[in-house]
């Protein structure tokens, strides 16, 4: 990132992040550099071991799933094992190619940077035929090692699973893949230092991340492609009818869901950041932007609400915390939320629409209060799981962090991520774990039976207590303690 300054008053030229030009729709000079055939090599290891860890996993745990061999149903690794080693090998990979390749192992993602002119044509066709070889050798390695098991087993092939209709497959797909592609856009966007420079970001681990939830939504359905390498690979090996019943799928999907995402992430998302951006510099709030982006700055920000730089709440609660804070405004607290309950409506919506029948019979995703627990046991559970989340948030983006807690650098998303998981962990057999009203609401409306309603005021009054609470915590004994610290410390004359 680079930052332009001029003049002693601190006002802005130019940009303080730098894009990098796109790249040309055919550049033929990439065929005469080794750098070029290097990455693909890297390209094509990468995903023939993708394909070796992953196909062999998913034959391990049929095996060992086995009724005919094995009585026990959980010596497996599971559905979630699964989903650990095809997210874990993508994070590995991603890490160890981009710098070489970019890291793609995907045809969809090349073909999503290929439409936001990240890559050229040549390099786009030529990354795609290198992943589908890789792939093939990768299967074909799994079966030389073990054929009668490979074949007994499906050969990790791809396929829409009984009772699932093909728009469904397709579905899943496309919004598998624009989850991934999204994803890798947002990770690697050069923008995001200037616009959240609280957020250091590792972008394999996001990446690998998203392959992993992709997975454990859609396993059941498709048995997850969003990787047309990976899912042609399994087929051309595998070469029974089952592999290539529906196969378009895993093209037509994946394709649509990385041009979906690129459109989004580069002619919604970042035309909006421009002016946001704009907007910001118009101002000429440059000591404001030199402590955000200088984390050694220990100045402690105004209490006046931050404009344009605060995203990602996808939650009432935290958006109404940080309202509590003074962090945005009472106009962007409100819409957030109505924005939040409707994509949450929507999203619930979708599932219905593509498989209503499960959908019903298995409640819908609403939220309730368990048999053998009181009221009380439940609003207890959604205050304190939205205290940990809430302030969670708080800590992970707080400015103050780098000059407090120098040795310990930190990627917010990563510590909020966890803490939405450890409260799962202890809250769904209590409530299902709201800690989100708009997730609440919006399985609420689409199932729309009693159950969803009962006791569905708890996933409001415990968020938002349970937010203002951690909002309080922070602000006024956390912080508070931390400034007269400060204040005592600087009186010292130890700087």
């Amino acid at each position: 990132m680079t930052k332009d300054v001029a003049g002693e008053k601190g006002s802005f030229s130019g940009k303080d992040y730098q894009d990098p030009p796109p790249e040309p729709l055919f550049d033929a000079t990439e065929l005469g550099r080794w750098s070029f055939y290097r990455a693909l090599i890297a390209e094509f290891i990468a995903t023939l071991l993708f394909l070796y860890v992953t196909v062999m996993t998913v034959i391990g745990y049929k095996n060992q799933t086995d009724p005919t061999l094995n009585p026990d149903q959980c010596a497996g690794v599971g559905v979630l094992g699964i989903a650990w080693a095809f997210g874990g090998m993508i994070f590995i990979l991603v890490y160890c190619t981009a710098g070489i390749s970019g890291g793609h192992i995907n045809p969809a993602v090349t073909f999503g940077l290929f439409l936001a002119r990240k890559v050229t044509l040549v390099r786009a066709v030529m990354y795609m035929v290198a992943q589908c070889l890789g792939a093939i050798c990768g299967v074909a390695l799994v079966k030389s090692f073990q054929s009668s098991y490979y074949t007994r087993y499906g050969g990790g092939a791809n396929g829409l699973s009984h009772g699932y209709s093909i728009g469904t497959g397709v579905a899943a797909e496309i919004i598998g893949t624009f989850v991934l592609v999204y994803t890798v856009f947002s990770a690697t966007d050069p923008k995001r230092s200037a616009r959240d420079s609280h957020v250091p970001v590792l972008a394999p681990l996001p990446i690998g991340f998203a392959v992993f939830i992709v997975h454990l939504a859609t396993i059941p359905i498709t048995g997850t492609g969003i990787n047309p390498a990976r899912s042609l690979g399994a087929a051309i090996i595998y070469n029974k009818d089952q592999a290539w019943d529906h196969h378009w799928i895993f093209w037509v999907g994946p394709f649509a869901g990385a041009a979906l995402a690129a459109f989004y992430h580069q002619f919604v998302l970042r035309a909006g950041a421009v002016k946001a951006l704009g907007s910001f510099r118009s101002q000429s709030h440059f000591a404001e932007f030199r402590m955000i982006n200088i984390p050694r700055d220990i100045k402690v920000p105004s209490p006046k609400p931050t404009r344009g730089r605060l995203s990602g709440h996808i939650n009432p609660a935290v958006t109404f915390g940080l309202f509590l804070a003074r962090k945005v405004t009472l106009v962007r607290a409100v819409m957030y939320m109505v924005a939040q309950c409707l994509g949450a409506i929507c999203g619930v919506a979708l599932v219905k629409s593509f498989q209503s029948s499960y959908y019903t019979r298995y409640g819908g995703g609403a939220n309730g209060l368990s048999h053998g627990y009181s009221i009380g046991t439940g609003v207890a559970a959604e205050i304190i799981g939205t205290f940990v989340l809430v302030y969670t948030v708080f800590s992970a983006t707080d400015p103050k962090r780098s000059a407090r807690d120098s040795h310990v650098p930190v990627l917010a998303p990563l510590p909020i991520g966890f803490a939405v998981f450890i409260v799962h962990l202890a809250t769904i057999p209590i409530t299902g774990t709201g800690i989100n009203p708009a997730r609440s609401l919006g399985a609420a409306i689409i199932y729309n039976k009693d159950q969803a309603w009962d006791h569905h005021w708890i996933f409001w009054v415990g968020p938002f207590a349970g937010a203002a609470l951690a909002a309080f915590y922070h602000q006024f004994v956390l912080r508070a303690g931390a400034v007269k610290a400060l204040g005592s410390f600087r009186s010292q004359s130890h700087v």
